[in-house]
């Protein structure tokens, strides 16, 4: 998708967070001539949403099974360091904010019912992401301002304070349900545009985020009066969510990735074999049915290149760092495919014969075949790749650099050259196993809201609501399960309530690990206490697969440590510079 980002035209000359100067504008008496005028300015607008999530997999690192080697991502004190995201937020706002009040203008002049058509379409993707935009706002910051139009003049910023929360949740749903009223169905979408499933899909996770922050409760956001958890609307939102998820699930004819097939597994210490999950973070699953709302990238040359393999990869694949490495403690939460249940803990020892040993490959044998989709642990292999060219298979060794290795069976190859080698993982997921593309120059469509999302938010809507598993929850859940090769659940594993939703909650945190929604789960949850220890307690510390401590969180944390990650400050220059805004009462 070409971005025009020259045809733009906004406020210039303010220093405030809420309005952004764009680089290159033009007059508008110069352009808003004729509907194509809507699409370019819309491309545009698309252009500077994609800075609100194109490293969407960094939040990982606020999560337990996630390194990320930057303090902005790690699992506490990350609080107050995206200021940078709410000015990207507020960029992109006020981009699609001129898209849609100059298209509706458009459309004020009178223009034949397909024009028109083409020109609500336009609005409706922008609403659609407007909606993305402000509902990432409140979930780290709960009460904004709120942008309607178009923002010409600082005397107009100085008189908005912080819209509370529930009027900017109402906001987004009317966006997304404006989007799904006018956007094409999936098979009607152009590649790398949004579909009316994908409105439907984020409404329903809007309603579901409600849901939970009104049954788990958000203290932090009730300090500022604004909001009240209630028990009655948690119960209203989870219905909504049952609705539109439902809707998404069976109207429009989606299945999963490969038919949600597990494939094959292949041999110990191989990769020319993968599963079918792998294949699912490559561009092959571009444009697939599973992938219901993403950001779209070019590949080569287009100025819009992914850079998964760059964060994900190492330097035997095309010179990657890899900033981002699974935790050891990640193994444990991979199921056995032949009891379908948690495996014992592995011993995190240097040994690579110890039985159950986390450097002993044959500990990895009839696990999830998504672990193997995901990580190389000792002894697993990938191909590799340098300057565009294939440089055949290597072997993963944990902090061995160079020479040879053997794999477990017998196989003799090179090892990795890894740089971030601090936890006995890596990543396989999101790297690509094929030459012909630099580490930042990739073309694949990173998901925002999968399928399999989908499948396991209904699961959970359904589950609050009927107070219990419904036969439709449990398939769905199960359906995600044979994914990884696994058995059904078993059924003292939806028998009540509380044991469906941890159900749920595993299968999340295996399918979707690396995409960053597993802290956005704890914090709806209000869960990071659970996974990290109460407040003054001993936290966390957590070790590499060869037993060697590698840190701790949470150690003593006081209270306002956790509210601090539960509600973003807001930023300093908005505060001081607006007397309208307030920062929320556990930041002062």
């Amino acid at each position: 998708m070409t971005v025009l980002l020259s045809m733009l035209v906004l406020l210039c000359g303010c220093q405030d967070l809420l309005i952004e100067k764009p680089t290159d504008r033009l007059n508008e008496s110069d352009f808003w001539k004729t509907p194509e005028d809507a699409k370019t300015s819309l491309y545009g607008s698309l252009a500077h949403s994609r800075n609100v999530f194109y490293q969407e997999f960094f939040l990982d690192g606020h999560a337990e099974y996630v390194r990320m080697n930057n303090n902005k991502f790690k699992p506490s004190g990350y609080g107050d360091r995206f200021e940078a995201m709410f000015k990207n937020c507020y960029t992109a706002i006020n981009h699609l904010n001129y898209t849609i009040d100059h298209t509706e203008e458009l459309i004020s002049r009178g223009y034949d019912d397909e024009t028109k058509a083409s020109l609500e379409q336009v609005i409706g993707e922008a609403k659609l992401w407007r909606a993305m935009v402000y509902f990432r706002l409140i979930c780290f910051w709960g009460d904004v301002p709120m942008l309607e139009h178009i923002v010409r003049d600082m005397v107009q910023v100085d008189t908005i304070g912080r819209t509370p929360l529930g009027t900017v949740k109402n906001f987004i749903v009317k966006d997304l349900t404006y989007a799904y009223e006018h956007l094409p169905e999936p098979s009607e979408t152009i590649s790398g545009r949004s579909s009316k499933v994908a409105a439907l899909a984020a409404r329903g996770k809007v309603h579901l985020f409600w849901a939970s922050w009104n049954n788990f409760g958000w203290p932090e956001e009730s300090a500022m009066g604004t909001f009240k958890p209630s028990r009655t609307e948690a119960k209203k939102a989870y219905k909504l969510a049952m609705d539109d998820f439902s809707h998404v699930i069976d109207d429009f004819g989606l299945d999963l990735f490969r038919g949600g097939e597990p494939g094959e597994w292949g041999e110990p210490g191989k990769s020319d074999v993968l599963p079918n999950y792998f294949y699912l973070f490559l561009p092959e699953a571009d444009g697939d049915p599973e992938m219901i709302l993403t950001l779209s990238y070019g590949g080569q040359g287009t100025g819009q290149s992914e850079q998964l393999m760059y964060e994900f990869g190492n330097y035997s694949t095309e010179s990657a760092p890899g900033r981002l490495t699974p935790r050891s403690e990640v193994i444990d939460i991979y199921q056995s495919t032949i009891t379908g249940d948690y495996c014992e803990p592995v011993v995190r020892d240097p040994s690579t014969t110890l039985e159950n040993g986390a450097c002993n490959p044959k500990t990895y044998l009839n696990r999830d075949y998504r672990m193997k989709a995901t990580m190389l642990w000792n002894g697993e292999s990938m191909m590799t790749m340098k300057d565009l060219h294939d440089t055949g298979y290597k072997r993963y060794m944990y902090k061995q650099t160079t020479g040879t290795a053997a794999g477990p069976g017998g196989d003799v190859m090179d090892v990795l050259t890894v740089s971030e080698d601090e936890t006995g993982l890596i990543f396989r997921k999101f790297v690509r196993n094929y030459s012909g593309a630099y580490n930042n120059e990739g073309d694949y469509d990173f998901p925002l809201i999968r399928l399999a999302d989908v499948f396991l938010m209904y699961a959970e809507a359904a589950n609050e609501y009927n107070e219990g598993y419904t036969q439709k929850a449990l398939d769905l859940v199960n359906r995600v399960r044979h994914r990884g090769n696994l058995p059904p659940l078993a059924e003292d594993k939806y028998s009540t309530k509380e044991a469906f939703f941890a159900a749920i909650k595993q299968e999340r945190l295996v399918e979707l690990i690396g995409e960053g929604q597993r802290q956005f789960d704890l914090r709806r949850w209000r869960d990071i206490a659970n996974v990290f220890g109460p407040a003054s307690g001993p936290g966390i510390h957590v070790f590499d697969t060869k037993g060697s401590d590698k840190g701790n969180f949470w150690v003593a944390a006081a209270v306002a440590t956790y509210q601090k990650c539960y509600i973003f400050k807001f930023p300093e220059t908005e505060v001081d510079r607006n007397p309208n805004i307030n920062q929320t009462p556990c930041w002062n």
